[in-house]
């Protein structure tokens, strides 16, 4: 059954898999007619998908139960305020406000740089090869279900128990640790970090396959973004988990909100290998557009901790349809991105200047990376070696 929203999410796709072939015959110089259509398509996919995520929102406001995800997280007593911050309670809300932010970044990206350049076109694609696929992972688990796709629903509407037009009266509600203030800003702070990361990967992949220069300039805002607002979440939550869950402090090393912090340390670095390499372009020309990739891919094993069901968290959503295309997704872009790292490398695009001894700045910028590096790596092993284990026995 296509209701309207997934209808929305379908027409997303092909009009983003149109700017995406323009994009593509632009760097084969074909298709001129296609290449026109790219930002018009972008802007027009992030309208559509503002749009969905707008039609979710009414169905909350107005508690339209016909609607699985709205049923399950909503009821008619709820404030309107937790009833909109219902809209991310669970998991097909948040990817539909992931795949938005990502589009969105995708429009601004295309409104601040015309695509002019090469660097600019070629970000664009990865974006928007990223964004469809999340598109998919939406419609797979999707927010625009309607209660009568359920099958004990279909079969009582089918033997005559439900009148054909049934609609609860009442839902369930929202989990009463759910139903604050905290729940309001903490998840899209967190959820908005992880999408405007995109941009930051995109672009260094872009440079690790073809060395063009600028990419640091161009995803070092998006960067620093996905920093501040991974930051402010993470903090919210430290603060949520002291006041409301009784966990008596602000942090417990709960593998939903260790997940968060990983790629929070690796950004961290990054920042700090980006500041040297905008200086020196022969400094950290590898480290830096790696510490990126790395983030990024940090950001979706995250996901995976939230969704996998495996993880033993408060946070979690439980096993979720999409766990395993997030584990391929996540594959790729670790075999990609480590493939493109290992190449540079051996390419020796790193001047090695003269040695200048161990106190330098380069040599000191590399002992924080190090830092940062380890510190994500304890985190990341903390809390992966316990699933690791529970798995291989």
């Amino acid at each position: 059954m296509i209701t309207l929203g997934n209808a929305i999410l379908y027409a997303t796709i092909v009009v983003s898999a149109i700017a995406l072939i323009g994009l593509l015959l632009k760097e084969f110089r074909r298709g001129e007619v296609f290449t026109k259509l790219v930002t018009p398509a972008i802007l027009l996919s992030a309208g559509l998908l503002t749009f969905s995520y707008l039609l979710l929102t009414y169905y909350f406001a107005v508690s339209d139960f016909s609607y699985e995800y709205v049923w399950q997280y909503s009821s008619t007593d709820l404030p309107l305020e937790y009833k909109l911050s219902g809209t991310w309670a669970g998991q097909p809300g948040t990817y539909l406000l992931w795949v938005l932010v990502i589009f969105l970044s995708s429009a601004w990206l295309a409104i601040t740089t015309k695509h002019s350049t090469p660097l600019a076109r070629r970000t664009q694609i990865i974006t928007l090869i990223i964004g469809i696929y999340f598109i998919v992972l939406t419609l797979i688990q999707t927010p625009f279900k309607s209660i009568y796709e359920l099958s004990n629903i279909a079969e009582m509407i089918a033997s005559g128990d439900l009148p054909a037009n049934f609609v609860p009266a009442e839902g369930n509600g929202l989990n009463v640790q759910l139903m604050t203030f905290w729940n309001i800003v903490h998840p899209p702070l967190i959820f908005i970090g992880y999408a405007v990361m995109t941009i930051p990967f995109a672009a260094a992949i872009v440079y690790l396959i073809t060395k063009e220069e600028g990419w640091e300039e161009l995803g070092r805002q998006w960067a620093r973004f996905t920093w501040l607002f991974l930051g402010m979440g993470i903090a919210v939550g430290g603060v949520w988990a002291y006041l409301i869950l009784g966990w008596g402090g602000f942090w417990a090393w709960d593998p939903v909100e260790t997940a968060s912090f990983i790629p929070w340390l690796t950004l961290t670095g990054f920042l700090h290998a980006a500041a040297l390499h905008r200086k020196n372009k022969k400094t950290f020309a590898i480290a830096a557009p790696m510490l990126a990739a790395v983030s990024f891919i940090l950001v979706i094993y995250a996901a995976i901790v939230v969704r996998s069901g495996i993880f033993n968290s408060v946070h979690a959503f439980g096993e979720a349809s999409t766990g395993t295309l997030l584990l391929i997704f996540i594959a790729v872009i670790t075999l990609v991105s480590l493939g493109l790292g290992i190449r540079r490398y051996f390419e020796k695009i790193e001047n090695q200047e003269e040695d200048r001894g161990f106190w330098n700045k380069t040599n000191i910028f590399y002992v924080t990376l190090l830092v940062f590096v380890v510190l994500a790596f304890v985190s990341f092993w903390g809390i992966t070696f316990p699933v690791f284990i529970q798995l291989t026995q």
